[in-house]
């Protein structure tokens, strides 16, 4: 899934409520908007390849949580197809 298609927000979204809870810490992550997203692109997964963008969001949540979400990081290698997201 690609930034640019409607459901992207919510899908990514869950992605960081789910990480949130994985870590034990509060999950009311909240994905303010997304104010920019890249050219299509390939990424190199596992054995394949995963098409994705570079994408900047706006997120608010507890300071701890978004840290924690900073420090597992997002993108490339994500199971969840979110492209590459970085801070």
């Amino acid at each position: 899934m690609l930034p640019t298609e409607m459901e992207w927000p919510a899908y990514m979204q869950g992605n960081l409520r789910r990480k949130a809870e994985t870590l034990g810490l509060e999950s009311d992550v909240e994905l303010e908007a997304v104010t920019w997203v890249g050219p299509k692109r390939s990424f190199r997964v596992g054995g394949g390849s995963k098409p994705g963008a570079a994408v900047e969001v706006e997120l608010s949540g507890a300071p701890e949580t978004l840290r924690a979400l900073w420090s597992w990081g997002l993108g490339q290698a994500n199971s969840a197809g979110f492209g590459w997201v970085r801070s």
